[in-house]
Order: C-alpha cells, then sequence, then structure tokens
C-alpha cells in the first residue's frame, strides 16, 4: 500500500494523522510526537519523504526495492506470508563484516472494526510474553485492559500498565487470539539500514516470512513463547516434560488428574523398604518416648485418610507392573506458623546403598514460576496489596492410580500392638505430594492448564493470576477500592 493509500485510509476512518487514534489531528493531545522522517506533525508512516538512503557506491543500491513499501502498519486485504521462523534469520556480509538480521514476519492482526491488517513483527524464542507498541495499539483500537507488571526490554525493566487481546493470522490456516503487553517501542527500525540483495546469495525455491526483510522499517509488534515459537529441543527433558504432562493430564470427578514424568523404566526403581523401615524404626521410638508427638501425627494422617488423600495398602504382594517404593518421613515443626505448626515431610531422595531414589528416576520439569525479583517489584506498585495462597495446594491435585505405590509409607500402630509397637500398617498418597521432585512443575503446570481454561471467560483475572502467582501464592494489588453502597 502506498503513503497515498494509507493516508486515505486514515481519512476514511476518521483517525489521527499524527498518532492514528480515533480522533482529529487538531484534538491529539500528542502532538509532540513528530515524524521520524521527516520531523513534521504526522505519523511516519504517513510520510512522502523517502527514508534516506546511507552512502554507498553508484552501484551498491541499484536493485533494492522502495523502503517506502514496508513501513509500519499497512491495510492489506490478501493473504499475508506464512510464518516460518526457519526462514527468517540471514546473514549479511558487508565489506569483510558479519551482521546478523533478526527474524522478522509479516502478520496480520485484526482490529476493532474487524479488519485485519498487516503489521510488522519480530521473533523472540526467549521471550515469554507478546508484545505490541504504543503506536500499533492505538492503529488497531483494541480495548486497553489495566495490569501491572515489569518486563525487560532492550536491556532495561519498563513499567507496563496495559495490554490488549488480539487475533493474528498468516492470513491461511492459522489463526490464534494472544495477548499483547503494550510498551512504548519495541526496538529502533530493522535492519537498521538496506541490504544489497545482488551480494547474499539467498535460495530462490522457497517462501519468506517477510519478503522485505532487507528493508528498513519500525517493529509493530514482538511474538514470544506464546505463539509456539521456540528453538527445536526435543531431547530437551524441561520440554519432554510439558509434552507428558500435557498428554496425560486428566480432569476426573472434579479435580485433576496427573501422573509422574518417569525417565525410564519403573522397574528399574528398588523399592527402599529397608531403609524407610529403619528410619521410621527410630521414629517409632521417639512416639514411645513423647505420645504427644505420636497423637499429632496420628490425627494428621487420619484427616488425610478421612479426605481421601492417603490410603492405605491391604495387599501383601508387591505388584510387579508398576514401581514400588517407601518413604522415608519425619516431623517438621514450624513454630511462626498461624495454621500448622507442625508438619510431616516425606524424602523421595533416600535410597538404598547403590541404588537409585525415587527422585534420581522422575525428570523434575522446568520452573514455570514468574521471576520472582519482577513480581515483588510489581507488587510494591500498587496502593493496596492483595495476598492469598491456595490450602495444601499439591494435595489438590489427584495422582493417577499407576504411581500411587511409588509413594507409599510405614507408619506404626501402637495403640494397637503394645507387644510389637513395629510392626507398621502400610499406607499410599493417591495425591501430589510434596517432597518429590516433580511435585512444584506438576503443581504450576496443573494451575496453567486451569487458567488457561477460563481465560476467554475471565481475561482480568487469568492474566493477574497467570502473571501474579507464585507456586501457590497470589501476590498482587489493586490502586483503590470500589465504594461501599
Amino acid at each position: 500500500m502506498s503513503v497515498q493509500e494509507r493516508s486515505n485510509k486514515v481519512r476514511s476512518l476518521n483517525l489521527c494523522f499524527n498518532c492514528l487514534g480515533h480522533h482529529l489531528i487538531k484534538n491529539c493531545l500528542k502532538l509532540n510526537r513528530k515524524c521520524r522522517v521527516c520531523n513534521a506533525n504526522h505519523n511516519s508512516l504517513l510520510c512522502k519523504t523517502s527514508v534516506p538512503q546511507p552512502i554507498s557506491e553508484p552501484h551498491q543500491n541499484r536493485n533494492l526495492p522502495s523502503p517506502q513499501s514496508s513501513s509500519g502498519v499497512i491495510y492489506d486485504p490478501s493473504p499475508a506470508t506464512v510464518i516460518n521462523p526457519q526462514t527468517a534469520t540471514f546473514l549479511y556480509n558487508e565489506v569483510g563484516k558479519k551482521s546478523i538480521l533478526l527474524s522478522t514476519v509479516k502478520v496480520k492482526v485484526q482490529s476493532a472494526t474487524g479488519g485485519w491488517l498487516v503489521m510488522n513483527a519480530i521473533l523472540d524464542s526467549g521471550s515469554q510474553k507478546c508484545l505490541c507498541s504504543l503506536e500499533a495499539s492505538n492503529f488497531l483500537g483494541l480495548e486497553k485492559y489495566s495490569m501491572n507488571s515489569i518486563v525487560g526490554l532492550n536491556g532495561a525493566c519498563i513499567s507496563v500498565r496495559k495490554r490488549i487481546s488480539a487475533e493474528i493470522s498468516n492470513g491461511s490456516s492459522f489463526k490464534t487470539k494472544l495477548n499483547f503487553l503494550i510498551v512504548p517501542k519495541i526496538t529502533g527500525c530493522v535492519p537498521t539500514q538496506p541490504l544489497d540483495l545482488t551480494k547474499i546469495k539467498l535460495p530462490q525455491n522457497i517462501t519468506y516470512a517477510d519478503a522485505e526483510f532487507n528493508i528498513p522499517k519500525p517493529i509493530d509488534i514482538l511474538l514470544g513463547e506464546a505463539i509456539g515459537i521456540k528453538a527445536e529441543s526435543s531431547c530437551d527433558p524441561d520440554d519432554q516434560a510439558m509434552q507428558h504432562f500435557k498428554s496425560s493430564v486428566r480432569f476426573n470427578s472434579g479435580r485433576y488428574e496427573v501422573g509422574f514424568l518417569w525417565k525410564g523404566h519403573t522397574q528399574e526403581l528398588n523399592d527402599n523398604f529397608s531403609v524407610a523401615e529403619k528410619r521410621d524404626k527410630s521414629l517409632t521410638r521417639r512416639f514411645i518416648r513423647d505420645p504427644t508427638l505420636y497423637i499429632q501425627y496420628s490425627e494428621i494422617l487420619k484427616e488425610y485418610e478421612s479426605q481421601g488423600k492417603i490410603e492405605r495398602v491391604l495387599e501383601t504382594e508387591k505388584p510387579t507392573d508398576r514401581a514400588v517404593f517407601y518413604l522415608p518421613h519425619q516431623a517438621v515443626f514450624r513454630q511462626e506458623s498461624l495454621t500448622t505448626k507442625m508438619r510431616i515431610v516425606f524424602d523421595a531422595s533416600s535410597h538404598e546403598d547403590g541404588q537409585p531414589s525415587l527422585n534420581d528416576c522422575i525428570w523434575s520439569g522446568g520452573n514455570l514460576n514468574p521471576n520472582i525479583f519482577h513480581l515483588i517489584i510489581s507488587f510494591r506498585l500498587y496502593t493496596i496489596a492483595i495476598t492469598s495462597d491456595i490450602e495444601r495446594a499439591f494435595l489438590q491435585i489427584s495422582l493417577r492410580d499407576e504411581d500411587r505405590d511409588a509413594v507409599r509409607f510405614l507408619f506404626p500402630d501402637i495403640r494397637s500392638n503394645q507387644t510389637d509397637p513395629c510392626k507398621f500398617q502400610v499406607y499410599r498418597f493417591k495425591r501430589v505430594m510434596f517432597g518429590v521432585n516433580v511435585s512444584p512443575f506438576l503443581l504450576s503446570a496443573t494451575i496453567k492448564q486451569h487458567i488457561e481454561s477460563y481465560r476467554e471467560q475471565y481475561p482480568a483475572a487469568t492474566e493477574m493470576l497467570d502473571t501474579c502467582l507464585y507456586v501457590d501464592d497470589v501476590i498482587s494489588g489493586a490502586e483503590m477500592t470500589s465504594p461501599k453502597p
């Protein structure tokens, strides 16, 4: 689309020629913002002045397309190029030096009027968020939602107060809706100067994600991991853990059910019974010396059993089709806690000599929590603090039946066996328990799965939970409270 066609489109939509907002230029509050090309009071996308070319030899730029045909946001009803990050990065030799081109694509974004606008996007597989420049968000005219977050951009921390939700497409089969954080500017023009294609040997039989990758243009949006752009890492344990989780998670009887992420065959795991028995005999002697501790311990386990978190194992034969592992445990006291003074901690890292532990045989999964520093800084920006947590979060998630024998434990029945206090009852967990290395990953992944299922219905609440939830704690805030009726 030419500059004149863009001007006509802006005029027909009654947009501001300066900031592309939904008002006339005489009412614009941003007249101090000048055109990046000629410094006049109009948007850079509507400038009729050609972008200055760098000084070069007469033959250097003879085959370069016109730069003005690729700058900024363009209204285009035709299909956009298919997004293909593998064809978007090139090396350019200039006087013996190598300069790297950033991965760019042309992508369609649906505006508030329902039309599709072609925007310049940069691909960043290292970013967990998608970004949109303030100028591009104004041009789209979509509703802006309030938020409060910190993002790292161009080596600096930026406070983000607004976001938009927009649908993007490649003009063909691919289409998805993404949340974009609004930032003042993503980066400068990419590339920084025009490139002479006659000096680069490019394949002729492929379709480029950005056919005008050699022409400097402003970047409107940044696409991160949310769109699935990620380097190939099929052998990465964290990726395998997430793939296994997504393929195995279930929602049964009002509760999510997950499984352990085994590294290999479960029969490689020794049952660890001798270690668990030895440590539980030591615990039993402590119970005899301190009956109050035994009562506290028993009450917790009775509560777990009544709530369906653990169950008794009545079969005496060891199953052969699944992993069996006995967990030692001990009491940990937290006098400063307002709710639970004593908690039972299980040791999934214990093992017999020369044998692997339960934690050795399970992938731990990746860290899905937000950056704690950014979270705390963002939390301190609010006037009113809001904190909460999920009660016994790990135990709210069911563990699939075939993995429950891997989390067995022993407990003495002292009251019923006075003559033999070291006669143990066998229990096993039916829920995800704290102490297994994969449990934090399973908790975070399950919470994110639950949040995602309600994103369309409650966009503001899910965005807050997605960015302000650390493990099982919500750390957020607000600027003001609603007036009482």
